[in-house]
């Protein structure tokens, strides 16, 4: 007999070809299990989550159509979770996607004091790689930090959870206008400008949200702990000072300006080398840094950072790849579509189901057949 709450089983859809070993977590919006194939050749396992309610709304059916989408695009990088097939689930409330099994994500390895001193610059390096990847295709994650960043027990590193992600302002014409919500990211690894409000913040925030992973997985705890968006911008100040006008102007918000120029610049109360002078490590200081400034457009780049002495003994320019082009989903993310149009695009294009690519023929809508889009298949299982 199934059981009442969504979160506590697995449709028929997923278990004719998958047998449920164990549940791994739950968060807000979905569940994740460890699933087996059913297969006395390979019986491989993947992680299985069950996106909880992703067509309830229009807002959860973009987040739900930006994960599989994203990953779909991204998921063949190294540090990049690869998804390997989409399942709907009866009725249209909730979606799965099965992608490869990591045995513990970042936030977990440091509570349990798991890493070693050599763990820390490589987890950072694949981390940062990634980001290069999609910051080259003009993609924000939006949520960068240590729980969405998976590992396995060879200390590979990948990038999940894309439910945040969007194209970033930089790769639309200048014509068109694209806000950006203040709200996406956890409080802790909110860049200043989101903290402040900016209506158009671009891919710079994911650097400041890295930083402050790094920071945290040298430091044991987070970088800045702030209660609310005010005590995070009282404790930015106390680390870094007040910033220069030309600076406090770069953020792209009305909230700052008027915050920052009625105290005028100077310098900071916590400097951030206390925080790490046990370590003695002035080449991860330099590090922060560069990452760590007020100025998005003075904040290091993911493939400048790659090259930075603190990584260096991982840089390889010749395995760094970019993505090669700016990448435009299919639903635009400088719109907001149907949930209707969300889950029928989801259906027909990763989860290949007819009866949704016979509703876009019926209205003139594009989907991914080889005649009509380039659109990258799922990573074959």
């Amino acid at each position: 007999m199934q059981k009442d709450q969504p979160w506590e089983y697995v449709d028929k859809t997923v278990t004719r070809n998958y047998r449920t070993c164990r549940r791994i977590g739950r968060g807000f919006y979905g569940v994740v299990w460890e699933i087996e194939r059913k297969s006395r050749i390979d019986p491989k396992t993947f992680a299985l989550k069950k996106i909880l309610y992703a067509f309830r709304e229009s807002s959860d059916a973009q987040r739900t159509y930006r994960e599989i989408a994203y990953l779909s695009k991204f998921g063949h990088h190294d540090n990049i979770l690869a998804l390997r097939e989409v399942v709907a689930a009866p009725g249209d409330r909730h979606i799965y996607i099965v992608t490869d099994l990591m045995e513990s994500d970042l936030q977990k390895a440091m509570r349990c004091q798991a890493l070693k001193e050599v763990h820390r610059p490589l987890i950072s390096y694949q981390v940062l790689r990634a980001l290069k990847f999609i910051h080259s295709a003009g993609v924000m994650h939006r949520d960068v930090k240590p729980s969405n960043i998976l590992l396995n027990s060879d200390c590979q590193a990948v990038l999940c959870d894309f439910g945040w992600a969007r194209a970033s302002p930089e790769i639309f014409p200048s014509d068109v206008e694209v806000p950006t919500t203040d709200y996406a990211a956890t409080r802790w690894y909110r860049s200043p400008e989101m903290l402040l409000g900016a209506r158009c913040y671009t891919t710079a925030v994911d650097l400041w949200a890295f930083a402050c992973t790094v920071g945290e997985l040298h430091l044991g705890r987070p970088l800045i702990p702030g209660t609310s968006t005010i005590d995070m911008l009282q404790k930015i100040e106390e680390t870094f000072g007040k910033p220069l006008k030309h600076d406090a102007d770069a953020m792209g918000t009305l909230y700052g300006k008027l915050l920052f120029e009625v105290c005028p610049p100077g310098p900071p109360y916590k400097e951030l080398g206390g925080l790490f002078c046990a370590s003695g490590d002035e080449e991860l200081l330099d590090f922060l840094k560069l990452l760590l400034q007020y100025n998005p457009q003075k904040r290091m780049l993911a493939w400048e950072g790659l090259a930075h002495p603190y990584l260096g003994q991982f840089h390889n320019p010749d395995d760094e790849p970019e993505y090669g082009e700016g990448l435009m989903l299919r639903l635009a993310d400088n719109q907001r579509f149907a949930t209707t149009r969300y889950r029928d695009q989801l259906y027909a294009d990763y989860a290949g189901i007819e009866a949704a690519r016979q509703r876009l023929r019926r209205e003139g809508r594009p989907f991914d057949e080889e005649e009509l889009s380039e659109s990258t298949h799922l990573v074959p299982v």
